[in-house]
């Protein structure tokens, strides 16, 4: 995971089913630590999935009820 002031990555290396549930997880644990601080996740339209490479497990990933869209590539900080 990488933070930068309002803004965080998370990635993983995708090999597997398994590795599918702990992205997801993870997303589900950002979500529930939002929800316990009463901080919405108001930027949900600005999530995206971008995979690197060919992806060997094909998935949906979710936060707040919404899957959230994959984009071919995108510029972004560190």
């Amino acid at each position: 995971m990488k933070l930068f002031a309002d803004d965080v990555k998370v990635y993983l290396r995708i090999t597997s089913a398994n590795d599918v549930t702990k992205l997801q997880q993870a997303l589900d644990l950002i979500a529930g630590w939002a929800e316990k601080w009463q901080r919405l996740l108001s930027a949900v339209e600005k999530c995206y999935v971008v995979p690197i490479g060919k992806p060997t497990v094909n998935a949906a990933y979710y936060t707040d009820n919404k899957e959230l869209p994959q984009l071919p590539n995108v510029k972004t900080w560190g």
